[in-house]
C-alpha cells in the first residue's frame, strides 16, 4: 500500500518514535511482553498522539503504518512458531527412525512423520516468504528500502541513439 501525498520525513519520524515508544512500553509493563505486543502497544499510543497533534491527514498515514508494522510483527512470530514445529517434526522423525532400527515400529509410521516434516518445512517457508513480503511492503510505504540497501538514485542523463 502506498500513501499518497506523504512526506518521507513523517514516515521516518514515525519509525523513530515507534522504536522509542516500544522500548518504554517494554520497560513499563508489569509482565514481560513479546516483540509483537510491544510494537502493537507503541503503535496504538503513537496513533492517538498523531491524531491529537496532526489531525486526520497524519492519522491516515499512522493507521496504514500501524497495519504494516503489526503485520511485520505478526509474521516474525509466525516464523518462530513454524520453526519450532519443524524442529519438533524432525525430532519425532528421528525418534521413530531409531525405533525402526530396533524393530519397534513400521515403515508406515516413518512415512507419516516424513509427511509431517515436509508440511512443517512448507509452513516455515511460507512464513518466511510472508515475513519478507511484509517487510518489503513496509519499506515501500515508508520509502526506506533503497536507503537500507545503500542504493542511491542520481539524476538520469539523456542518451542519444
Amino acid at each position: 500500500m502506498t500513501y499518497p501525498n506523504r512526506p518521507r520525513w513523517i514516515a521516518i519520524l514515525l519509525s523513530v518514535v515507534l522504536i522509542a515508544t516500544a522500548a518504554s512500553v517494554a520497560q513499563e509493563a508489569p509482565a514481560p511482553l513479546t516483540l509483537r505486543e510491544c510494537i502493537i502497544r507503541a503503535v496504538r499510543h503513537n496513533l492517538d498522539v498523531a491524531v491529537q497533534v496532526y489531525g486526520s491527514e497524519m492519522a491516515g498515514l499512522a493507521v496504514a503504518y500501524r497495519n504494516d508494522t503489526t503485520a511485520v510483527a505478526a509474521d516474525y512470530e509466525r516464523v518462530g512458531a513454524f520453526q519450532a514445529a519443524r524442529e519438533l517434526a524432525e525430532q519425532k522423525l528421528a525418534a521413530e527412525e531409531a525405533k525402526l532400527k530396533v524393530g519397534l515400529t513400521q515403515d508406515f509410521f516413518i512415512l507419516q512423520y516424513q509427511r509431517d516434516l515436509a508440511g512443517a518445512w512448507m509452513g516455515e517457508l511460507r512464513a518466511l516468504i510472508d515475513r519478507t513480503l511484509s517487510i518489503s511492503r513496509l519499506e515501500k510505504a515508508t520509502g526506506t528500502g533503497l536507503d537500507r540497501r545503500n542504493i542511491k538514485i542520481t539524476e538520469a542523463t539523456e542518451i542519444e541513439l
